[in-house]
């Protein structure tokens, strides 16, 4: 099965950058790539790089500072597929650009 996984995570109140700094790079050596300031990903066949982020955050999450925002997404990723009622809707993306905008609709 092949993953994917997005987690961000931010600090209102930093207390210690170092100690930021070594979280970021304990994930990444876990095997999560990272994107931003507060961004990382992994792509994975399996949940071992997620699980162990999960245990980095467990024990280091609270050091740094006040944690201000956590979110881990992790989507299960298959075989390429088409939407639900492709079949049905082959006209779908010039049927939404020709909608008007909101703001044209407020005259």
């Amino acid at each position: 099965m092949d993953y994917r996984a997005v987690l961000t995570i931010d600090y209102s109140a930093p207390i210690d950058n170092n100690d930021y700094s070594r979280l970021i790079n304990a994930l990444c050596q876990a095997g999560w790539a990272y994107a931003e300031t507060s961004a990382l990903y992994v792509e994975c066949d399996d949940l071992g790089p997620v699980l162990l982020a999960l245990e980095v955050l467990a024990r280091a999450a609270h050091h740094p500072g006040v944690l201000s925002a956590l979110d881990l997404q992790v989507q299960l990723i298959g075989e390429d597929r088409d939407p639900p009622a492709a079949a049905y809707h082959r006209q779908a993306l010039s049927n939404m650009l020709g909608r008007p905008l909101p703001s044209e609709l407020m005259v």
